[in-house]
C-alpha cells in the first residue's frame, strides 16, 4: 500500500492528507531498516515530505544513533538529505551532533557524506553552521583537493556567515600552493574568486 502511494505521488498527482498520513504510519518504526534499502529509502523520503512536520520529526528521530552510517550509505544518505531539507534546524540537531562526534574530514571526503555536510551548511541555523564550519575549517586543504570534499569547501563559501566565509577564504589563501596543482583545488579557488571577500 505504501509503495502505491509513493508511485502516485511521484507521477505528479497530489497525495491526499489521508494517504500521506497512511504512508507515514506504514514506515513508522521501520525507518532505519527502510532507509538503508534502495526501494525503502524512497518510501521514507516520500513520508518525510508529505506526512507533515510532526510526523516528519518522529520519523527522523528513528535515525538517532546511525547518522554516520546513513551518511555513508548510497540509499540512506537521501533520507538524511530529505530530513535536512524538510525539518526545521532544531529538529535535526541530532544529525549535527552525530556528525560533529564523527570524523568530519572523513565524512566531507566521502562520496555520500559530502552531500550531508552540504545540506547541513545550507539548511542549518546560524549556530549550527558556525559549529560545523569551525569543525571543518582545519581541513580546508585536504577537503579542497578531494573529489568530494571540494564541494563542502565551496558550500562553506556560500552558506557560512561573513565571519566564517572570511576565515574559509583565509584558509584557502594560505593553501593556494597546495590547491593550485589539483583540479579539485582549482575548483575551490575558482569558487573563492566568485565568492569574493565579504
Amino acid at each position: 500500500r505504501a509503495t502505491a502511494v509513493v508511485a502516485r505521488g511521484r507521477r505528479g498527482t497530489s497525495v491526499s492528507t489521508a494517504a500521506a498520513a497512511a504512508l507515514a504510519r506504514s514506515v513508522k518504526c521501520s525507518v532505519k531498516a527502510l532507509a538503508f534499502d534502495r526501494e525503502g529509502c524512497r518510501e521514507v523520503q516520500h513520508a518525510l515530505e508529505t506526512g507533515g512536520s510532526k510526523a516528519a520529526e518522529q520519523l527522523a528521530r528513528e535515525l538517532v544513533g546511525c547518522v554516520g552510517a546513513a551518511a555513508r550509505c548510497p540509499s540512506a544518505n537521501y533520507v538524511l538529505q530529505k530530513c535536512l531539507a524538510v525539518l526545521p534546524p532544531e529538529a535535526f540537531q541530532f544529525v549535527l551532533d552525530e556528525i560533529l562526534a564523527d570524523s568530519v574530514e572523513d565524512l566531507a571526503c566521502h562520496r555520500y557524506g559530502c552531500r550531508i555536510l552540504q545540506r547541513c551548511l545550507e539548511n542549518g541555523s546560524d549556530l549550527q553552521v558556525d559549529k560545523l564550519s569551525a569543525a571543518l575549517l582545519p581541513y580546508v586543504l585536504s577537503m579542497g583537493n578531494d573529489a568530494f570534499g571540494n564541494y563542502v569547501v565551496q558550500q562553506m563559501l556560500t552558506s557560512a556567515d561573513p565571519v566564517w566565509r572570511s576565515r574559509t577564504m583565509s584558509a584557502i589563501e594560505a593553501s593556494i600552493a597546495g590547491l593550485c596543482y589539483n583540479p579539485h583545488g582549482c575548483a575551490v579557488m575558482r569558487a573563492a574568486l566568485v565568492a569574493g571577500s565579504p
